[in-house]
């Protein structure tokens, strides 16, 4: 999905773009834009329950390093809003400093305020060629995945990837989840050619490879965010994944990223 959102024309049809294909970075919330006279604000709202004040978090510094690649180091936001408490210790002041504007802690909302005249401003990245392909490829992806959701096994893996923030997730709890007995859920992922291990691990991964491209999370950070008890643990797993460390598979991605 990155790569369709840093080769649009303008921020807008960044923000436009990244919402369309949302579903291919994770299905744990849902963005819109809002363009009124007054002004302009993006939001972000959960589709299973509360989320981590690391997910939310996340979010908005994914979209402030995408405007600030898009339009250069003049992008910053005109406010932001948490809907979780500022962080202890009086570390709040060190927020605005990185996004570059007022943060709000204990707002009710995620929202992201934005210039409207931002907008509208040619992107620094724009590849009309770039753009086309990668769309093309999401559009795909979109479509493959959208057949899938009416089902259960898109439902489990929108679960797990709610609450792995709070640990290792036991299939009884997913099946729970889905008002189905165990056996049951185990016959449909079977069907599939799947097992439950073999879920949570792609959903693990999927989360892996998205917070990687934040530079700000740390791996031992990363690792509580995937549920797994120990750093240790989770570049274990991320190297039977991807043949490759996790500080190396974000020097990788990072090293690629336009600049």
């Amino acid at each position: 999905m990155g790569y369709v959102v840093l080769t649009t024309p303008t921020m807008r049809e960044a923000i436009l773009q990244g919402i369309r294909y949302e579903l291919l970075a994770n299905d744990i919330g849902r963005t819109r834009l809002y363009e009124t006279a007054q002004g302009a604000w993006m939001t972000w709202e959960a589709l299973h329950g509360p989320l981590s004040r690391h997910a939310h978090e996340l979010h908005m510094a994914t979209w402030t390093c995408f405007g600030r690649w898009l339009l250069g180091d003049g992008f910053f936001a005109e406010c932001i809003e948490f809907p979780h408490a500022p962080p202890p210790g009086g570390h709040a002041d060190g927020y605005a400093r990185v996004f570059g504007c007022p943060v709000v802690f204990n707002a009710g909302r995620h929202a992201m305020h934005i210039d409207p005249a931002l907008l509208a401003r040619p992107s620094m990245q724009a590849d009309a060629q770039m753009q086309t392909q990668m769309a093309r490829i999401a559009q795909t992806q979109l479509r493959a995945l959208e057949t899938e959701g009416a089902g259960e096994i898109a439902q489990a893996r929108a679960f797990i990837s709610a609450a792995l923030h709070r640990g290792d997730v036991p299939i009884a709890a997913v099946a729970a989840h889905l008002r189905l007995p165990v056996r049951t859920l185990q016959r449909r992922l079977q069907a599939q050619g799947l097992t439950y291990s073999a879920l949570v691990d792609g959903v693990r991964r999927a989360q892996a490879e998205h917070y990687l491209a934040d530079p700000a999370i740390s791996l031992a950070q990363l690792a509580m965010l995937l549920g797994f008890s120990e750093q240790s643990a989770f570049s274990h797993a991320f190297k039977r994944w991807t043949q490759e460390t996790p500080n190396a598979w974000r020097k990788r991605l990072l090293g690629r990223a336009p600049g």
